[in-house]
């Protein structure tokens, strides 16, 4: 029976990878099948152009890990019975450690003598992928250590960890490249649970073994301030079984609520473009991230994009900035609040001080200085999360 391959693969741009270093998307902890660790693979996207043969997996109890390896200088023929299928894209099955790979690809380092039939549809959409089949040390392999009945442990009661590196640079070596950790955050020990990471945040899923299927490639989600809004845009570049987006913001990066729900405009493995505007009033560091929703109603995350409030409630400009009887300050503010305007001399006290409710928008405060003796004084504006400084010279 076809199973068609667990991955919410993030495809977008990796905070925490090196220069050069592949970049560990996911790996699938409890396989199908009886020969549970021939079945079990892992999948990493590229960023040189290099030969299979300097590309390594790592996978143990510790950070960096070094007990068990996958590596791409064992690359060679299937001996198993499994399949690796994709519609609309090309499968290329490297069979030998010399096959170069080019930079920005997707690879699955997966055991020669797998027994499943996966399909990868969604994975590489209308692209291609590279599949490095592996000889194991039971089967003849110099390099890579990796037990048939199981290697990826499927209940760990601690950590584990997982290393891809490249050994055509320093930074990417055994001591140097990203590691990927999870632990046994899954709702039961069943086939079919995959572990993936954005960035270096794990997310649990399973599909089972009969119809696995990824729902969404996001390619990236950006938040830019225009005006006074939040234009939110993402890219996808495969759907599948999902029906909706959902945009989340929070104050602490920990407590998040509803902003916004979009549907999904359907199945695909093009490129779609998605946007929601929202007005931009917030008065504190606000962080966004878009929850994906599968089918079946599980859901993982994006990266966290922050963004700043804007900085509109600054006092614009003082005009004139020397007069003998009035000044008006000219400012913006996102909302109609009370502020409190202090006129303060040379020597820090208060000459003047007198409380005014803004409007929405720009606003044009006159404020009488005949009384004040000459000299140079600040005007101060305090409101909420306001607190703005500007001077003039009474003559």
């Amino acid at each position: 029976m076809k199973k068609k391959l667990l991955l919410f693969a993030f495809v977008i741009s990796c905070f925490f990878v090196n220069a050069q270093c592949p970049d560990l998307v996911g790996a699938m902890a409890n396989a199908c099948g009886a020969s549970e660790g021939n079945n079990e693979f892992v999948v990493f996207n590229t960023t040189t152009t290099a030969t299979a043969s300097t590309y390594r997996l790592f996978y143990g109890t510790t950070n960096p890990p070094t007990t068990n390896a996958l590596a791409g200088s064992d690359a060679t023929t299937k001996t198993g019975t499994g399949t690796v299928t994709g519609a609309g894209c090309t499968v290329v099955e490297v069979t030998s450690p010399a096959t170069s790979i080019p930079a920005s690809s997707k690879v699955i380092f997966l055991p020669a003598g797998f027994d499943q039939a996966y399909d990868v549809t969604t994975i590489c959409g209308s692209g291609t992928i590279y599949v490095v089949y592996i000889k194991t040390n039971a089967n003849g392999g110099s390099n890579s250590n990796w037990t048939a009945t199981g290697t990826i442990a499927n209940t760990p009661a601690s950590a584990r960890f997982l290393q891809a590196t490249y050994s055509g640079s320093v930074s990417c070596n055994g001591t140097n490249a990203a590691v990927k950790s999870y632990t046994n955050s899954w709702a039961s020990n069943t086939d079919g649970n995959f572990v993936t990471w954005n960035g270096t945040t794990p997310t649990y899923t399973n599909y089972g073994c009969t119809n696995i299927v990824l729902p969404i490639i996001l390619k990236d989600f950006s938040v830019k301030q225009i005006s006074n809004n939040n234009v939110f845009t993402w890219k996808t570049t495969a759907e599948s079984n999902f029906p909706k987006f959902q945009i989340e913001k929070s104050v602490d990066a920990i407590n998040y609520t509803l902003v916004k729900e979009i549907l999904s405009s359907g199945n695909s493995v093009s490129e779609k473009i998605y946007n929601f505007t929202s007005l931009n009033n917030e008065t504190n560091l606000t962080y966004y991230r878009l929850k994906i929703f599968d089918n079946n109603g599980t859901y993982v995350y994006s990266k966290v994009v922050p963004v700043n409030p804007l900085s509109d409630n600054t006092i614009l400009s003082i005009y004139p900035t020397v007069a003998s009887s009035k000044i008006t300050a000219q400012f913006f503010s996102k909302k109609a609040q009370p502020v409190t305007v202090q006129v303060i001399d040379a020597i820090g006290l208060t000459s003047k001080q007198q409380m005014v409710i803004t409007n929405s928008g720009t606003n044009n405060l006159p404020i009488a200085i005949n009384t004040l003796a000459n000299g140079v004084y600040r005007l101060r504006i305090v409101g909420d999360n306001i607190n703005y400084i500007a001077s003039f010279i009474k003559n």
